[in-house]
Parts: structure tokens; sequence; C-alpha cells
């Protein structure tokens, strides 16, 4: 590593300012707590999971480790960084359960219904997001546990930015029929399965990474649940159509095998609008062969541009030979990483190197790696330096240290470029088996130059034990100061326990949010407080609450009674909170959404839902549109009716600086929640600061799907163009 300045980080003891409201010292009520040991013999594994922030109007991924821990009592508990997010009980052991990554999925999606003989599901079963019951979202199972009739399911990755369902029949346990994807009240895509519960014929389907800004499809034909034949992939991107493209693909073979032969191009699991990474090179008998090239851009008006490849052998078997130059697995505009090596029959062998660039214009330069055994047996050995999984060009973290054997050994520091290059972290791993041990300080999960946040605590055998301390440090500031901690339990398990402050998921310059609040064996209990650093134009700081709300005590982790909570993508111009009364963790009742803003706090919206505690909601609404904030202030008017949707929603707008919103689009849902008749909608980014983005769209649906020919316009009435025929 090239000589750079490096320093210790000093971690400033100074106690955080606590609200008067909360008249005790945290600090010193968490060095008194007692410490209870967990005695449950349970078997782990860890994964790797993610979250989003979308907040400060950004979408960042975070990548974090789940820790699936499944116990002598059939719990399957999954532990992120000591607290218990999620405890399912493991009914039948006829299947598997399937593990979840996404942390939205871990900590807001619910399954509700019965259990039979053998533990089997049956009966109506009903699915609940945050709170909230997703009406018509699930169905029915037989008595011996098979599903049944209509169904209407989650997709597998489904989040606040994927609220995809997957509509049609089941009979025996088998889809049969014809199903259809739903998105945004109308239908995206879908297909027909025959009675042995096998695709067949034309088939538009999601890719695995669609999300609201990867909205890709694959177009082609199924013959007996085998794929055949030429196959597309079309970028829709929501509204914007002119990005309606196809993005080329490929073929399988005609036999109905499935196999992929031929010439293709392939599109990555990181493809985003602007941000485009494809794979081109040949099929043979279904595995690739020869020269396969990476291709990448970062707008779609671009051409591409050749950024990496290599060679595969010649005898058809997959096997990567000779050098290779490959694109790291979160590749994307903010990331170009790329790593340049040889292979040996199929193994990583000898020096790699590890080379970015921060744009397309400048030149790759060299940042890490190292070595690969001679072996041949693709086994790290020797000194690394290794780039953080989240590194982009505002979170330019490396590791550096030592390889015995593929573990990491000894010492390893952290490193972070923030203009210059520091080490900010580091510790010790054991020679045997290289868990971590001793003192370590370590960075936050999303740790990026707005959200410099390092925690300081030990390991036992690779568990945190202990006090814990957490320190925050403001970009252009070259000093740490504590502001949170809390303690894992003495028994080694890595469990929370006692009081802890701890930071939002999602803590940055923008979005500083704080909880306080006590865990009990791993899992939240009693009161819990929010607060928010607000920062001011002459950038003093003032800490406020604005959240609260209580957990059972008997260690559920469930919520009740009345809540106030912050909206996911909460930050300085968007501070909304929502406030209401959970029953056995369902929202029931009036629910009222504010919007704190210069210095007021504000009724925004809301509405009510039923009091049975089913989680519905019912009559008027008044929503935020995501992503609401000072400069896209739209909201959304309507009915509901047994949670759904119904008869006509109006689109309203205020600009920055006025009091009032004005009505620019809106349209009718018929009595099952899909868009009918005439709309006027908002493209994707409507409202993101520039009178460019101010754009909407009119045009018709019919049974959820838009047809005929859809216009164009500028709510200035400025310019306005057709659009394609979308038949």
């Amino acid at each position: 590593m090239d000589k750079q300045l490096a320093f210790e980080p000093k971690l400033y003891l100074n106690k955080i300012q606590i609200p008067i409201y909360q008249q005790m010292n945290y600090f010193d009520n968490i060095n008194q707590s007692s410490l209870k040991n967990q005695t449950q013999k349970q078997d782990s594994l860890e994964i790797d999971g993610f979250d989003w922030d979308y907040s400060n109007y950004v979408n960042r991924k975070i990548r974090t480790k789940l820790l699936i821990s499944h116990t002598n009592e059939q719990d399957l508990k999954y532990i992120q960084n000591g607290s218990i997010l999620r405890i399912e009980k493991i009914q039948s052991t006829y299947q598997k359960p399937e593990l979840i990554k996404n942390l939205e999925q871990v900590k807001h999606l619910q399954w509700i219904g019965e259990y039979g003989k053998n533990n089997l599901k049956v009966g109506n079963w009903k699915v609940f997001w945050k709170g909230e019951n997703l009406v018509d979202v699930g169905g029915q199972y037989s008595t011996n546990g098979k599903k049944q009739g209509k169904w209407k399911e989650t997709i597998q990755n489904y989040w606040t930015k994927n609220q995809v369902y997957f509509l049609g029949e089941y009979e025996n346990d088998q889809r049969q029929g014809v199903w259809r994807y739903i998105y945004d009240g109308k239908y995206i895509g879908g297909g027909e399965y025959n009675l042995n519960g096998e695709k067949i014929g034309i088939w538009e389907e999601l890719s695995e990474a669609f999300w609201d800004f990867n909205q890709i499809i694959y177009i082609g034909k199924y013959q007996r649940g085998k794929k055949i034949g030429r196959w597309k992939n079309s970028l829709i991107n929501g509204n914007d159509l002119e990005t309606n493209q196809q993005i080329w693909g490929g073929e399988y073979d005609e036999e109905g095998t499935g196999i992929k032969s031929g010439k293709w191009i392939e599109i990555s699991q990181m493809f985003e609008k602007l941000s485009q990474v494809i794979d081109i090179g040949e099929y043979k008998n279904g595995q690739k062969s020869g020269i396969w090239n990476y291709f990448y851009r970062d707008d779609y008006k671009k051409q591409f541009e050749q950024i990496g490849g290599g060679s595969y052998d010649e005898q058809n078997l997959g096997i990567k030979n000779g050098l290779w130059i490959e694109l790291s697995d979160g590749f994307e505009k903010q990331s170009q990483v790329i790593h340049k090596g040889i292979y040996t029959n199929g193994k990583k062998f000898g020096k790699w190197e590890i080379l970015y660039r921060a744009n397309g214009m400048e030149q790759f330069q060299k940042i890490g790696g190292g070595l690969y055994d001679l072996q041949g047996e693709g086994v790290k050995n020797g000194f690394w330096i290794e780039l953080s999984e989240d590194f982009t060009y505002y979170s330019q973290v490396t590791y550096c240290g030592e390889y015995k054997k593929d573990k990491k050994v000894g010492r390893w520091d952290i490193w972070f470029n923030n203009g210059s290059n520091q080490k900010i972290g580091g510790g010790q791993y054991l020679q045997i088996n290289g868990m971590k041990i001793g003192k370590w300080i370590e960075l936050s999960d999303g740790f990026y130059n707005e959200s410099q946040v390092i925690l300081n605590g030990d390991y036992k055998n690779g568990k945190k034990v202990g006090i814990w301390n957490i320190y925050y440090r403001q970009r252009n500031v070259d000093f740490f100061k504590q502001i949170g901690c809390g303690l894992y339990d003495k028994g080694g398990e890595g469990i929370k326990n006692g009081m802890w402050i701890e930071l939002s998921p999602t803590f940055e310059y923008y979005s500083q949010v704080i909880y306080y609040g006590e865990y009990e064996k791993g899992k939240k209990v009693g009161n819990w407080n929010t607060c928010f650093i607000e920062k001011d134009l002459f950038a003093s700081f003032n800490q406020k609450q604005i959240g609260l709300g209580s957990y059972d005590k008997d260690g559920n982790g469930m919520k009740i009674g009345i809540w106030i909570e912050i909206s996911d993508g909460f930050w300085d111009n968007s501070q909304i909170t929502y406030k209401g009364q959970y029953k056995n963790g369902i929202k029931v009742g009036r629910w009222n959404t504010y919007w704190i803003w210069d210095k007021q706090n504000k009724q925004i919206g809301g509405g009510s839902y039923d009091d049975s505690g089913d989680g519905i909601k019912i009559g008027r609404w008044i929503e935020l549109r995501d992503g609401f904030y000072n400069l896209s202030q739209v909201i959304y008017i309507g009915e509901y009716n047994k949670g759904r949707k119904v008869s006509r929603w109006d689109i309203l707008y205020s600009e920055y600086g006025k009091e009032d919103f004005e009505q620019i689009g809106g349209g009718t849902y018929d009595e099952e929640g899909m868009k009918i008749g005439s709309w006027i909608e908002l493209c994707d980014n409507f409202g993101n600061g520039s009178l460019q983005s101010q754009i909407i769209y009119s045009g018709q649906y019919q049974n959820g799907q838009k047809v005929g020919q859809w216009f164009e316009n500028k709510i200035n009435n400025k310019g306005c163009g057709m659009r394609y025929d979308q038949d």
C-alpha cells in the first residue's frame, strides 16, 4: 500500500445529550445492567443479507451479515448484530424452510394462519406487511396442507420498492392455468401452466433482481416447463416508455431441454437504467465456451465499452482458463471495480490485482490484490489488500492483512480513503481458526462518507461480548465522538441485553436517527424512544424526540399501544412520522401522517384501519408518494374498500414554498383494485428538484393493462409528445 497518513481514531467518551424527558444516565445504566446466559443448544449459519437505504432521495443497497440460529425448541431465529429480528416456528419436518436474505422481509413480512395435523398449514392464510394486511394476498390450504384455489402471492424478493404479486390458481399444490404479475395496480406479465404445473406457451417473466429501478422482463416460450427458442430481455422502467428497450437475449435448444445454445447477450444482476452491464459470448451444450466479454455503459443513450472478459475451455465444461478481467459482484456506476488475474482449470492462480476507477473518463488503477496458492486450489495465502463489499466512490474502504490457507490470521487493519488514506479500525484473528478475538474497531454496515460510524468492543471466540461503544464522525472532521453503546451477553452468544443507545440502520449526515431502549435476550422490550439530531443553517445541532412506542414484555418483539414512528426514508427534508395504535403487532383505528417542516409539525395525511385487528385500510385516505420531500410534495387521495383501492384516486402536487396542493393527475380503480379507464400518471423521478422532471403521462387502462396511445406533458404545459402505442 502507498504510504499514507495513518492514525488511530480518537475515541472521545463525551456523554451524548439525553433529552429532558429521559432523566437518567444511559451509559451508567448500561454499565450496571445484569447479563444473562443462554443455555439452549443451537446450530447457526451465517448468510449474506441486505437492506436498502432510500433516504435523502438515494437508493443504496447495504450489505450485512445475518446469523440463522436453529435451537433445540425448533425455533429458526434471524439475528443481525446481536438483535433477534425474527423467530419462526419450524412446524413441518417435510418442508425445508426457505431462508430470507432481504432485511425488510425479515422484519416486516408475516404469514398468519392455522396449523392442522402433523403441523401442516390448513385453511385461509393471510399476509401482513409492516403491521398492515395485504388484502387478497394469500389463499387456502387443504386439510392435507396443500394450496388450493385462487392465490395471490408476494414474489420472492418482495420489499417496499418491489411490491409485486403473482396471481393465479392452485390445484393440489400445483399452479394451473394463467398466472399474472401485478405491479402498481396493473398487469406486467405472466403466462400459463399446464395440468402438471409446468409452464407452457409465451411467458413474460420478471428478473430475480426486479425492482422499481430495475424493471427487467424476460420474454419467450416454454414447452412442458422448459424454455425453447428465442428469448429476449426487455427494460420497461415504469412510465418512462422511452426506455422500454429490448436488451437482446439468446436461443434455447428446440428439443425442449432448456439448454442455452449459440451466441448470447446476458444482463447482470446489478443492471439498472443508468448503470448497465452485459455479458456477450457463446454457449455449447448449455455451457459457456470460448471467449466471453463484459460491456458497460452508465446511460442508456451511450455506447457500450468493453470492460472485461476471458476464455472458457473448449471442452464445453464451462471452466475458466487463462487471463481474466472480472467485474466485482457490486459493479455499478459508483463502484467500478475489476479483478485481474489467471485461472487454471477453473481455479484462481498466483497474483491477482484489484483495480478501480472513479468514472468512465479515467483509467483503472491498482488499489488491492494478493496471491492465490501455486498448487491450483484457488486458496488465498500471504498478504492481501481487499475491498469492502460496499466499496464505492463514497465508501473507499480496504482491509489489509494476511491469509493462511484461505483463513484470515493475525492483525488486520481497516483503511478509509476520504481524500487521504487513513487507518480507521481493525483487530486480531486467531491463527488456528480465523475467529476474531480481543479488542476490535470495526465499521458499521453501509459505512460511507456521510455515515462514518464505527463500533469498538471485545470479541470472544468470534462473538461480541460485554460493552460495545458506537462512534460517529462527521464529514470533514478528524475525530470521532461517542454517540451510542450497549451490552452483549457474557455467555458468548453475541446477543444484546439491557439498555442500548443504537443508531438507525440508515443513519447518515442528513438522517441522524437514534433509538433508546432495552433488550432482553436479543429482543426489544418495553418503551423505546426515537430521537433525531437536527441541523440548522449554521451547522449547530439539536437533538429532539420524534417518536416513541412499546414492545410487549414477553419478549416477542411485538408492537403494542400508541406509537409514533418515522418513515423508512426519513431525513432532513422528509421528516415524515406516523401516529396510531398497534394491537398485537397489527395497526388498528385512526393513523395520521405528519410532516415536520419549517419548525412546524403539520398533519398532511392519514386514514383508518378496521378496529377488528385485521390491519385492513378502510374509507378515505390521504397517502404520501414514496420519496415525498420538500421538492417533491406529491400526495394521493381516494377510497379503500376492505383494503382495496377503489373508485377515483387523485394525485396532487404542491410546489416548494407553497401551502396548497393542486390536482395534476389520477384515475379510477375497479372493485378488484385494478386500474381502468383514463389515467394521468407521474414519471418515475417526478419532482427531483428540476422542472424537466415534472412530466406526466395520460392514456387508457383496460383490465389493468395500458392500451392505445399514451401522451407526455409537463405540468407547466411546456412541450408535449406522443408516446408509442402499447397494445
